[in-house]
């Protein structure tokens, strides 16, 4: 097997090859575009920055954090496509710094490690997934780690105030990671209760900065008179949107690790039962970092690759961790870690890379819609036009052409659905009534419904009062189709008010 003066030659040449792929990778993707999720979040951004409070006066399940952080992102970086990327490319990098901290005492070679699969395994969600909410709570997390790890390396109680931040920020994105916060607080008083270190004033500290981004969005909440509004939100449209499009738990539990990391996940297990590594602190708050991440992707049931952020992240630094152990042991560890090394550097990166550079995500419906508004006003459509879509790209062309809706309704789907749901009647009641007192001049329908999977327009005969006022009070304009995409066929229809 390897000895000692082997080991760093071979760490060095892996570690090429994969700072080579995430090099070709980034340059590669540079020019992606602005698209899905990143171009509503932009828009809301937009909206608010038009005076408009969420929650308040438009409707979103999104929580606080993810609204303000992109906020923050857009005035930062700018709101073109280069920016966003520009963005997601620094989100990547802070937590290539992250896991740098993390595994420092460990040596370079797992940070490396990593660090780059964490970017390649991104990047092979394609341009439709460029600086997520869940990559943003996932970096978030990571930095989290990094300063509680400083803090009990070096018995340092700030850095646990600065974990604790970091942890409250990523928590006022996604609730699901609260419960993993409280349990490395808990961990980390079992730790200096057994080192017989103080620990009332690092728990208070880390205790503190957990509850500040919270305190912190409740007050601008507050501030903008929207706080109750965003709990009638939470106690309604967040539970009826989880509901949606849901899947089983086997399929959840199945999915959570795609095929090519589950060979990652298995060696690097064998390799911490074999060693014990998961009978340390550091270990055992690695190992709940993997647990907290798939449970994070089982309870949000949907099964969506940037679901998999959390899970992934903590995975390959836990593995990396892992391997570069066993790499300086003998026998059969070290065989495991070296099939781990070498899958991880030669294998994974060129799977990622593959799917990656195939990326598509057609413009041709925000190209033609936008060209249509155009046609139809332009400018002069700010606050008289209406999307009833969700994702299709409705919400895209309003953004890049910078209109206000008509209402506060940037979801389709809550208008759309099952009339049992309370938050469905309530929706329809005030979109109605908005309807009523000012009516827009031009009404576009895309054809599909996110997360009810309906297509072909179908959804409107869901609201048939609304379709029958559409035919009343409308003049069907513009039908276009186009090639289908992941979803299904998409098209959108433009209706004009009648004079």
């Amino acid at each position: 097997m390897l000895n000692d003066r082997a080991i760093a030659p071979l760490q060095a040449g892996l570690c090429a090859v994969l700072a080579a792929c995430v090099s070709f990778f980034v340059v590669r993707s540079l020019h992606w575009p602005l698209v899905n999720d990143a171009s509503l979040m932009h828009y809301m951004s937009f909206l608010i920055d038009k005076g408009l409070v969420p929650y308040r006066d438009f409707g979103d399940m999104n929580m606080p954090g993810s609204l303000l952080a992109d906020w923050l992102a857009v005035h930062i970086f700018g709101g073109e496509a280069l920016a966003w990327r520009l963005f997601d490319l620094a989100l990547m990098g802070v937590a290539s710094l992250a896991i740098l901290a993390v595994a420092r005492p460990y040596g370079w070679f797992p940070a490396a490690f990593a660090a780059g699969l964490l970017v390649l395994f991104h990047g092979r969600d394609g341009m439709g997934q460029l600086g997520q909410r869940d990559l943003q709570m996932a970096v978030l997390m990571l930095v989290a780690y990094a300063f509680l790890f400083h803090a009990l390396r070096e018995n340092r109680p700030w850095s646990m105030g600065f974990f604790g931040v970091a942890a409250g920020m990523a928590v006022t994105m996604k609730p699901t990671v609260l419960p993993l916060a409280i349990a490395l607080l808990v961990l980390s008083a079992v730790t200096l209760y057994r080192r017989r270190l103080p620990m009332r004033g690092m728990l208070l500290l880390g205790i503190g900065g957990l509850l500040l981004p919270g305190i912190a969005v409740c007050a601008w909440l507050l501030r903008e008179h929207a706080l109750a509004a965003f709990w009638h939100s939470l106690r309604f449209t967040t539970p009826y949107y989880a509901s949606l499009a849901s899947k089983s738990l086997g399929f959840m539990l199945w999915s959570s690790l795609l095929p090519p990391m589950r060979v990652l996940a298995f060696l690097a297990a064998v390799i911490a039962w074999k060693c014990r590594d998961w009978q340390t602190w550091e270990g055992s708050a690695l190992i709940l970092g993997v647990a907290a991440g798939m449970a994070h992707y089982i309870l949000q049931d949907k099964g969506y690759s940037y679901h998999r952020y959390l899970l992934v992240a903590f995975l390959v630094l836990w593995a990396g961790i892992e391997y570069a152990h066993a790499l300086r042991g003998r026998g059969a560890l070290q065989a495991l870690a070296l099939a781990g090394v070498a899958y991880g550097c030669l294998v994974l990166p060129v799977q990622f890379l593959l799917r990656a550079s195939h990326a598509q995500w057609s413009e041709a419906l925000v190209t033609a819609l936008q060209s249509d508004l155009t046609a139809f006003g332009g400018p002069q459509l700010s606050g008289q036009v209406q999307c009833l879509d969700s994702i299709s790209g409705c919400g895209t062309a309003l953004y890049r052409m910078r209109l206000l809706p008509s209402t506060g309704l940037l979801s389709d789907f809550l208008i759309f659905g099952p009339e049992t749901q309370p938050i469905v009647r309530e929706t329809r009641t005030r979109f109605w009534q908005a309807l009523q007192s000012k009516p827009p001049r031009v009404i576009v329908v895309t054809s599909w419904l996110h997360l009810i999977n309906t297509g072909d327009y179908r959804k409107l005969a869901m609201w048939p009062d609304l379709a029958s006022y559409l035919s009343a009070h409308y003049d069907l304009r513009i039908e276009r189709s186009f090639p289908a995409n992941l979803t299904g066929q998409q098209g959108y229809r433009i209706y004009v008010l009648k004079p």
